[in-house]
């Protein structure tokens, strides 16, 4: 097949040359939306989405009361553990296992559960952040420290047993996001318990991650590379999005801040396996790719309605949730991105926009949709070639 795609191209190369000038006319990416709707309340929130694009999430009742869901072409409402009256989702797995806390409104204490086919799996009193497939799940504990008192520790759901994970020196800690090989981010207060920094646990030992040169950090999300996501205050007190990239010993190999569209202020929720990271700024959600931060408003369909508010999370397809105003209520919403490659806008894939995408083949890193880059992972390769000519000669919406 490679070598196939290899004559093809070089047969077009031959045939009509590299129209460089084209690219000038590329459009950028575009995503269509679609609002969730809620369980018959005024409002609801997406926090995770899976490769196979279902959701979860928390939406209000008629009764005013939130319940977990689960969204797959539909509203799936999670019911709360007896004796609870709340529950809030956040996070799915790929096995569509949903991870969920059941709570009453004023506890000190929340109890997780596991939902999958209709089963719940009690977890203790646990709020569960994020799960991989082995079944593991990381997020925190409340306990009582004689010494202290109320105190949240990252703890780690594995094989019916909780472990607390311990903490950078300080009293708390929070996991929030994890690797499917058991790699763990979150953030620990350190030992004059007022500071706290984003870290990575890996084989048992902590890592403290840092800063972008202020005083404090939290990560939320960690990909396969060892990406890492979250926020940071920088030298000038601002918080910011941060992607901190990590080698296999757990050390900190480069810091990039990534910036705001506005207001002095972002936050980082997401990142997926091609680097695509999400979150919100300024009250506007955005997707950073290649060192561009783009407002996710100006993405969707003129006139749709929505102000995007806060990007949580991107799978490896690139469809992102969230949370936006629809209508004049905080919805949850998907948004799919449009990979039909007519990257001269006239309404069909053919020679120009195969054209765009040869001037640009071989790029490694930093491509753009404008650019060829039809998959996402920043790459103009075999694979976004073969996804041109497989919609050779086929109409754009």
């Amino acid at each position: 097949m490679k070598y196939a795609l290899l004559r093809h191209t070089r047969a077009i190369h031959r045939g009509i040359g590299i129209v460089v000038a084209v690219t000038a006319l590329c459009p950028a990416q575009t995503y269509s939306i679609v609002d969730l709707g809620t369980l018959g309340g005024p409002i609801s929130g997406a926090y995770a989405i899976n490769d196979f694009g279902r959701v979860a999430g928390v939406s209000t009742r008629a009764d005013a009361s939130t319940y977990a869901f689960i969204w797959n072409d539909g509203l799936t409402k999670l019911d709360p553990l007896a004796g609870d009256h709340q529950s809030h989702g956040f996070a799915i797995t790929n096995n569509d296992r949903v991870l969920a806390a059941s709570y009453d409104l004023g506890e000190v204490v929340v109890h997780g559960f596991a939902w999958e086919n209709d089963v719940v799996t009690p977890l203790g009193d646990f709020l569960p952040r994020r799960g991989n497939a082995a079944g593991t799940i990381v997020g925190y504990v409340t306990v009582f420290d004689p010494s202290f008192g109320w105190v949240d520790r990252a703890a780690r759901w594995t094989g019916g047993s909780l472990i607390e994970m311990g903490t950078l020196g300080g009293h708390f800690s929070y996991a929030y996001g994890m690797t499917e090989d058991g790699r763990v981010v979150g953030s620990s207060r350190l030992t004059n318990d007022a500071t706290q920094h984003a870290f990575l646990w890996q084989a048992g030992a902590f890592h403290d991650l840092g800063t972008l040169g202020g005083s404090s950090s939290q990560a939320y999300a960690i990909n396969a590379a060892g990406d890492v996501v979250g926020w940071s205050d920088t030298i000038a007190g601002a918080p910011h999005g941060f992607l901190f990239s990590t080698d296999a010993g757990g050390n900190v190999t480069s810091r990039t801040d990534l910036g705001d569209l506005s207001g002095g202020h972002s936050y980082a929720y997401a990142v997926n396996n091609h680097g695509q990271v999400v979150g919100a700024s300024g009250s506007r959600a955005f997707v950073w790719q290649s060192g561009v931060m783009t407002d996710l408003n100006t993405m969707i369909p003129a006139g749709a309605g929505w102000r995007l508010e806060s990007a949580w999370d991107i799978n490896d397809s690139g469809q992102i949730v969230g949370i936006g105003t629809h209508m004049g209520f905080p919805h949850a919403f998907l948004m799919t991105p449009n990979n039909c490659p007519d990257f001269d806008g006239n309404g069909v894939v053919e020679l120009a926009d195969l054209a765009v995408l040869l001037s640009h083949f071989g790029t490694a890193g930093g491509a753009t949709f404008g650019d060829g880059d039809i998959d996402g992972d920043g790459d103009v390769d075999l694979s976004d070639l073969a996804a041109l000519l497989s919609l050779f000669g086929a109409s754009c919406p």
